[in-house]
């Protein structure tokens, strides 16, 4: 029926098919088997990513532009926050500043002052339409 190389071909054609289908299905089980894995830790900073990735994939996301993760600054100092967004619904976004349960700011950016030493973990919570991302860093203040 076929000569030799229309047989090695096919062979091949098969075997590559093969590969593809077990790339795709390795591919699943892995994402699947990462979000599980990942899900089920505590630690902030996985759970930061884990929401950032999650955020990404359902289109709308915010990452905090500053102050940056782990910055120190002198107390009553203007800290300058921004904020950048991928893939918004709509043009206007509602976004709220916060640390703990005090909110200190209503605008994607701005600056404000502590008054108090301490670390603080700022959270931004944004909305575009329907849908809510959020981001956090943490900043220390010193006397």
């Amino acid at each position: 029926m076929f000569g030799k190389k229309g047989q090695v071909s096919i062979e091949v054609l098969i075997i590559l098919a093969l590969l593809i289908v077990g790339g795709v299905i390795f591919g699943v089980y892995y994402v699947n088997h990462l979000n599980s894995t990942i899900a089920s830790q505590d630690d902030g900073s996985v759970k930061e990513t884990t929401e950032t990735f999650v955020d990404s994939m359902n289109s709308f996301s915010v990452e905090i532009g500053s102050p940056v993760d782990g910055q120190t600054y002198s107390k009553n100092t203007n800290i300058r926050f921004t904020a950048g967004f991928v893939n918004q619904k709509v043009p206007d976004i509602d976004c709220n500043w916060s640390y703990g349960t005090t909110y200190f700011l209503n605008t994607c950016s701005g600056t404000h002052p502590f008054t108090n030493a301490g670390s603080y973990n700022i959270t931004i919570i944004a909305k575009s339409g329907n849908e809510i991302a959020t981001d956090s860093v943490t900043i220390t203040i010193i006397e």
